[in-house]
């Protein structure tokens, strides 16, 4: 909360910072001290070597990729439906596809941009900061 780069965050008008790297265990976004800027973890999978993140060279080829994407989905819709938010690079991109195809069309899932996702989470202070999965 007290750290200067929120507040600069929120005097050139940013709403939402999705650099930090999230615990394994996915939490729900919450809003940061006084700034109201939205911190939305950079997702942290499990690969069979330890913790990743999908950036740069991560050791994981990209077909089992997707089985690591699925599993986290499915973590998520069927428990509490914390929102899967996922970044990479262009290594991805053929994977990413795939997986979008398979989970954005089914029955109540919204896919969409960090954007989108932060003007839905303003509608609904009520998810702010949910507990992280077990």
């Amino acid at each position: 909360a007290d750290d200067p780069a929120f507040h600069v965050m929120q005097e050139f008008g940013m709403r939402y910072d999705s650099s930090k790297a999230s615990r394994l265990n996915p939490r729900w976004p919450r809003r940061v001290g006084s700034t109201g800027i939205w911190e939305v973890d950079l997702p942290t999978y499990k690969n069979k070597d330890g913790p990743m993140l999908l950036f740069g060279k991560s050791g994981t080829n990209k077909w089992a990729l997707i089985h690591i994407l699925r599993k986290q989905f499915e973590k998520r819709y069927r428990t509490n439906r914390a929102p899967f938010v996922f970044g990479g690079h262009g290594e991805f991109a053929s994977v990413l596809e795939k997986f979008l195809i398979e989970v954005c069309y089914l029955p109540g899932v919204r896919c969409g941009t960090y954007s989108e996702f932060v003007n839905y989470m303003e509608c609904h202070p009520e998810l702010e900061g949910k507990e992280a999965l077990h």
